[in-house]
């Protein structure tokens, strides 16, 4: 079966853990995720790109003055200004190119992203060259990125599915990823009845079940977030 369709709807659908916390575990502070919102603009006539971190949704925004970030593009994304920080935030870029901790005062409210329709208070970033997926709020040296590799969906995996009384909408929405470097391997179904669930699991048994899509994971002090994603942001599950 191949990984097909997925894309349109993974967006759509809000997440809800079902994972209990271990009775006398440590006590694991989840870090914030936040997306990142690039755009393709000219600056001087030149290209360029300028990248933002979507802190949190923006209220009373009805009044404010909004000017197309790129225009004469397809990127319909709209910007109003805020005023500057006092304090530079910082926050960890994570993804491919390993860990940066980076700060800014520089404020927006962005509209009609790529990533959500919904008003956003955003944080302007200098991003450095690399591959960057997500940024976390505060400084996390030490945190390292965890990606998703794709694999291909096979019988024993809609076995699988099907033996936890899940029906898939069509076999091919059956996606299966792996945690790279990990034993770890991830199911996302978009069922009948439920919508889609993720799955994470280890040698065949669950070790979390959620809402939404998973976009990766990342490692913090030795503890592990798998990403959950929907649209209202990025959740980190503790794996």
């Amino acid at each position: 079966m191949r990984n097909l369709l997925l894309a349109p709807v993974l967006a759509s659908l809000a997440i809800a853990t079902v994972r209990p916390a271990d009775a006398c575990g440590p006590y694991v502070l989840e870090p914030k995720v936040f997306r990142l919102s690039s755009h393709y603009v000219q600056t001087l006539g030149q290209p360029a790109t300028r990248t933002f971190a979507l802190v949190d949704a923006a209220a009373n925004t009805e009044q404010l003055a909004w000017t197309r970030l790129a225009p004469n593009t397809y990127d319909y994304a709209r910007m109003s200004r805020m005023s500057d920080l006092a304090t530079p935030m910082a926050v960890t870029l994570i993804g491919p190119s390993g860990t940066r901790v980076i700060t800014s005062k520089q404020r927006a409210v962005l509209d009609h992203t790529f990533e959500t329709h919904k008003p956003m208070t955003a944080l302007a970033l200098d991003l450095p060259e690399g591959k960057w997926s997500f940024a976390l709020e505060g400084r996390h040296e030490g945190a390292a990125w965890i990606g998703l590799e794709d694999k291909t969906a096979s019988a024993a995996d809609l076995a699988w599915v099907l033996a936890r009384n899940i029906t898939p909408l069509d076999p091919q929405y059956v996606h299966v990823g792996k945690l790279a470097g990990t034993q770890l391997d991830t199911v996302t179904v978009l069922s009948k009845s439920a919508g889609m669930i993720t799955f994470v699991r280890s040698a065949g048994d669950v070790i979390a079940q959620f809402e939404g899509s998973v976009v990766g994971a990342v490692t913090i002090k030795g503890q592990r977030f798998v990403l959950a994603s929907s649209t209202d942001g990025v959740s980190p599950i503790w794996i």
